[in-house]
């Protein structure tokens, strides 16, 4: 996992995940919503990651590398503390 403070202003979290490769069918599915690879699941969890992320002006991205891994990608503006 990196944290990373951007050029622009934004807090990027990028997660591997250390699972097997998944399949396209499921990679392409990611994050939408009541469509889940497990077998009771209901396909909320990431959809709702997703949403809270873009209602707060971020967005959450799934990327694979060469190897076929999947990394997940948050990134969120930066917080401003105001008086």
């Amino acid at each position: 996992m990196t944290v990373e403070l951007t050029e622009d202003s934004r807090v990027e979290l990028k997660i591997s995940d250390n699972a097997p490769e998944i399949d396209e069918e499921t990679f392409k599915n990611l994050g939408t919503l009541f469509k889940s690879s497990k077998q009771n699941g209901l396909g909320l969890g990431l959809a709702i990651v997703k949403r809270v992320a873009e209602a707060n002006g971020g967005r959450l991205e799934f990327q694979k590398d060469e190897a076929g891994r999947l990394f997940v990608l948050l990134s969120l503006p930066k917080f401003e503390e105001r008086n």
